[in-house]
């Protein structure tokens, strides 16, 4: 079993790529994924809510953010952003429509998660019209927008205590 995790997601105008994540999950548990969405559904982050596949120590790893420190090496080889829409493989992008698609694919997605800025967004529902909000922001100020956001869900993670689940 290898420490890391890794999987093709789609980047800016749909190209693919690899992200880097540590592994905090039983080995084979992306076979299972439809299987425990179907039984558990989606949280306000668009997770599986109470995932049995992650392991005791991937909890720990995942509620301080470790699981991401590898996508810096994304960042750094500029296919990931800073602050964006989280990447998605292929096959999650299809769950989406191709309007919604496109839109959020004209950017590079973000290590920190621009809907987050306001906190954990209750449900998967709440998620998808902040992911729409930093968009349509996004499209009229891409710098300024960036630069908001970032501090917004710094401010998160300081003084709110914003943790990952």
């Amino acid at each position: 079993m290898s420490l890391f995790h890794c999987r093709t997601v789609l980047g800016k105008d749909g190209v693919p790529f690899t992200q880097y994540k540590i592994r905090t999950m039983h080995p084979g548990s992306e076979f299972r994924r439809e299987e425990v969405l179907e039984k558990n559904g989606l949280d306000g982050l668009g997770k599986p809510c109470h995932d049995p596949r992650i392991t005791s120590l991937g909890r720990v790893i995942r509620r301080w953010g470790i699981d991401e420190l590898p996508q810096i090496y994304n960042v750094i080889k500029g296919d990931m952003s800073l602050i964006g829409i989280r990447p998605h493989t292929e096959h999650e992008w299809s769950r989406f429509s191709e309007n919604r698609r496109s839109q959020a694919l004209k950017y590079r997605p973000g290590l920190f998660p621009a809907p987050l800025a306001d906190g954990v967004p209750n449900t998967f529902e709440d998620l998808i019209v902040a992911e729409q909000t930093y968009l349509t922001a996004k499209g009229a100020h891409p710098f300024k927008t960036d630069v908001t956001y970032l501090t917004r869900f710094a401010y998160q993670c300081i003084w709110n205590g914003l943790r990952s689940r």
